[in-house]
């Protein structure tokens, strides 16, 4: 093995249990060997991994090296945080934001806090919230306290996304369902119209024919709902498409 150097770059690849994390700790153990006979002191060093589990088991492992190397002063540095930060990504970027408040123009009194601390403050107010106004009694009688927090905390979360999101009332939703389905029929009723007209194949010509009777049965949004549903559940397979995209045919088969 060559001899480490204060200036080491060294990129590991290999598969589960190939022996990566032994070899970072003998690397960092080498290093800290080295940065100690060259600057007579401790260096500071950050040292990042992909899960909370794997960092504990890479201090559990360094604090092993300095027991078998016999070196104290590495076992004190492991157990000092101000000399050695072991953490998780997302933990060296909290560091980092946390350490540099002001360059980054945040009020120095701001907390960083976790996912996970974020999510239980949240479920915390919700909480606190719905147990204190007997308002959403009703609303708890048909969802659990459980589940109406977890839709609270998705909300927000989707909605700092995008701004757009928003709730709808019962009677908007089903304004804007009908508005669509309307609509469907709409352009389907205006396509069978001129498609009766049309030379056609015999099955084409038998399913535009059914589509026009779905269309003048309903007369309204009630009806039209229950057409549209006795559609699709009756849908037949449909005869070869047309190539032609510009016929009103060509549209018809492309919709369902």
């Amino acid at each position: 093995m060559s001899s480490p150097t204060l200036e080491l770059k060294k990129i590991i690849k290999a598969g589960a249990g190939a022996g990566k994390t032994t070899t970072l700790v003998n690397r960092l153990y080498e290093y800290f060997v080295l940065f100690r006979q060259v600057n007579k002191k401790n260096p500071k060093v950050i040292v990042t991994t992909f899960t909370k589990k794997a960092t504990q088991e890479l201090r559990e492992r360094l604090l092993k090296k300095a027991i078998q190397e016999e070196d104290e002063e590495f076992f004190r540095v492991i157990n000092n945080k101000k000399l050695i930060h072991i953490s998780t990504i997302h933990g060296v970027l909290h560091l980092a934001i946390k350490e540099n408040l002001t360059r980054l123009g945040l009020r120095s009194d701001l907390q960083v806090i976790s996912d996970g601390e974020e999510k239980h403050i949240y479920h915390q107010q919700i909480r606190n919230l719905l147990l204190s106004d007997s308002s959403y009694d009703d609303l708890l009688n048909v969802y659990s306290l459980n589940d109406v927090v977890d839709f609270c905390v998705n909300y927000y979360f989707h909605q700092s996304l995008d701004g757009e999101i928003t709730f709808f009332l019962e009677s908007e939703y089903k304004e804007k369902v009908y508005s669509q389905i309307n609509e469907i029929l709409k352009d389907l009723q205006h396509s069978t119209e001129k498609l009766i007209h049309e030379k056609l194949t015999n099955p084409w010509q038998n399913i535009v024919s059914m589509y026009r009777s779905y269309c003048s049965e309903a007369s309204d949004i009630t009806n039209g709902i229950r057409c549209l549903s006795n559609w699709l559940d009756t849908n037949p397979k449909k005869p070869t498409k047309t190539k032609d995209e510009n016929s009103e045919l060509y549209w018809l088969q492309n919709q369902f």
